[in-house]
């Protein structure tokens, strides 16, 4: 079951989460995915950076794009749906559409993805709401849409995670010393 929910841009996504991104392929550049990852305060910050051909066909590379994801064994992740008008040269709602067929079918695995709305969310929505009908392993639920949630009750809960992830790391240490 695929959970959908929704930030307000990638500065709001919980910083555990990996962020992608589907920039356009630049003649002369490497096609092969890039991981970015840098550190933020007690956590890190990473990002997938998927570079999609314009000469490959779209079925090919949403197809490739859920394998990759799936094998990285991502069970939570935030797509930057804005880089979708310019590989498809649609609006918003239509390039959702297009790539939410082709994407999907390929893409069932247990996971959380976020989805930033930039101002966006009514149309984003009823994007969402249209892949929810067609595709029975996808559900938007409202516990993750953390637009209807504070900065400061996300980085609460955030630095609540690196405490119980650093408690838990020495507990593993004491217990192997």
């Amino acid at each position: 079951m695929v959970n959908l929910g929704f930030v307000r841009d990638f500065n709001s996504c919980p910083t555990d989460l990996p962020r992608i991104f589907l920039p356009e392929l630049i003649q002369d550049q490497s096609s092969y995915p890039t991981i970015k990852s840098w550190p933020h305060h007690d956590n890190r910050v990473w990002e997938l950076h998927y570079y999609v051909s314009p000469n490959k066909p779209a079925e090919a590379w949403t197809a490739d794009l859920a394998k990759c994801l799936t094998n990285l064994h991502l069970h939570q992740w935030c797509l930057n749906i804005f880089d979708l008008i310019n590989i498809f040269h649609l609006p918003l709602d239509q390039a959702m559409s297009k790539w939410g067929s082709l994407f999907w079918p390929e893409y069932n695995v247990d996971a959380i993805v976020y989805l930033p709305v930039k101002g966006e969310k009514d149309i984003i929505k009823k994007e969402v709401q249209k892949w929810e009908k067609s595709f029975t392993h996808l559900v938007l639920r409202p516990k993750y849409d953390l637009t209807l949630r504070s900065v400061d009750e996300q980085q609460n809960e955030q630095n609540k995670k690196a405490l119980s992830f650093k408690f838990k790391a020495l507990n593993f240490f004491k217990r192997e010393n």
